[in-house]
This record gives C-alpha cells, structure tokens and sequence, in this order.
C-alpha cells in the first residue's frame, strides 16, 4: 500500500512538473518581451526572474524524491515568494 501511494506521489508531481517546466519557459520568454518596454523597471523584473529560478531549483530538488517533505516546503516557499513578484509585474504592464 505504501508503495502506491509512493507512485501516485510521483505521478502527480510528475503532472505538476510539467507544468512548472512550461510555465518557466513562458517566463523566460515573457520577461525578454518585457525587458524593453519595462527597462525603468528592471528591478521587478529581476525580482521575477530569480523568484522563477527559486521555483525552479526547488522543483529540481523535489524531482529527484517527490515525497520528500523539506523539498515540498522549500517548493511551496519558492511559490510563495513567486506570486507578489508577479502580481507587481502585471501591474506595471498594465500601467504601461
């Protein structure tokens, strides 16, 4: 029993890192389109930009044993400090 629930662990994660994957490459992609017209906001931006990278390393970290509790927090801490970075974002695009 433990067993399976250990590979429906991984299974989900393996859902949830896929997701994380596109939605880091969309980053990357939307911060080079952001970087001119923001350029006075290249703080934000850089915020953004090491806030994924935080994301990033945490999912690594969980990737290799998904049931690992400290790579979980440290992933939804990640996540945490993810969204006020992209909520300042948005509002300066949508200032702009």
């Amino acid at each position: 029993r433990l067993v399976g629930l250990r590979n429906a662990v991984g299974a989900a994660w393996r859902a949830v890192d896929e997701l994380l994957a596109a939605r880091s490459a969309a980053l990357g992609a939307l911060l080079a389109a952001l970087r001119e017209p923001l350029a006075a906001e290249v703080v934000a931006l850089d915020t953004l930009r090491e806030a994924g990278a935080r994301v990033d390393e945490a999912a690594r970290s969980l990737r290799a044993l998904p049931v690992r509790a400290d790579a979980a927090a440290a992933l939804v801490a990640a996540e945490t400090a993810f969204g006020p970075a992209c909520t300042r974002v948005l509002a300066l695009v949508e200032a702009e």
